[in-house]
């Protein structure tokens, strides 16, 4: 505006042309430059509008978080007062839930040989077995990933992990019901044992019992693993008297009826 001001005070008629229009273009450059700064303005409003908002149901939410927090501690507090035994049969559940845990370092060269369980539920983690191998075909290699595995036929497969067992513990493997059920297969040595200072690949030896071939997939799962606690046995001579018998039932194998 100083400009058209200036061009007023001057007497536009004896100004030129050119002078004219460097005004007005001088002017409407700054208009422009204004709406710009106003746009970013409002967009910058309409950010502060969002953020608001959203502030708004932050807070709400934590209002409801210390609601709830309020009336957990109520009720811990009632129970505390009327029923302590309660509160501590809690206590001595969460305590007994967390020493039932463990951690099994795991080397594991495929994430399709991971130990899982199938239910949350369950008392073991199946293992998978690895199955695939290279074979001529017309003069080339093949790479297949199924095993036929004949019947009395025994083969070692490898699972694709290593463990490190804790110490005082062990890992028993057994098979899974399906393998003998389904497959008509077991594990050639029927329980495997796992010791804490063993470190090398875990492999399973299985024997198909039946009369059919069974097909074997990369990554079946086919055995079960469990790690439970290892005591240490001290052995303790003593003499096969009386003492020694107590508690003998009698009789060994086939002694109790069919």
């Amino acid at each position: 505006m100083e400009e058209m001001t200036m061009l007023i005070q001057k007497n536009i008629e004896n100004c030129s042309l050119n002078e004219i229009k460097d005004v007005f273009a001088c002017m409407a450059n700054k208009l422009e430059n204004a709406a710009g700064e106003i746009n970013w303005y409002k967009a910058e409003l309409e950010k502060n509008e969002d953020y608001l908002k959203k502030l708004e149901l932050a807070n709400l939410e934590l209002d409801g978080e210390n609601e709830r927090f309020k009336r957990a501690l109520e009720y811990v507090s009632q129970l505390t007062s009327e029923n302590p035994q309660r509160i501590q049969a809690i206590v001595d559940a969460a305590l007994s839930q967390k020493e039932n845990n463990m951690e099994l370092k795991i080397v594991c060269e495929d994430e399709k040989y991971m130990p899982t369980y199938a239910n949350n539920t369950d008392a073991c983690m199946d293992l998978k077995i690895k199955t695939k191998q290279t074979v001529e075909v017309d003069g080339h290699d093949a790479n297949i990933d199924t095993y036929f595995l004949s019947p009395q036929e025994t083969k070692v497969f490898s699972t694709g992990i290593k463990v490190s067992v804790p110490q005082d513990h062990v890992m028993m493997i057994f098979p899974r019901s399906s393998t003998g059920f389904k497959l008509q297969c077991m594990l050639s040595n029927t329980t495997g044992i796992i010791d804490a200072g063993y470190r090398d690949e875990i492999k399973l030896a299985l024997t198909n019992f039946g009369k059919e071939t069974v097909c074997l997939k990369d990554g079946q799962r086919i055995a079960q693993f469990v790690v439970i606690p290892r005591p240490k046995v001290a052995l303790v001579p003593v003499e096969d008297n009386e003492d020694f018998r107590n508690g003998d039932r009698g009789g060994g194998v086939g002694s109790t009826g069919e």
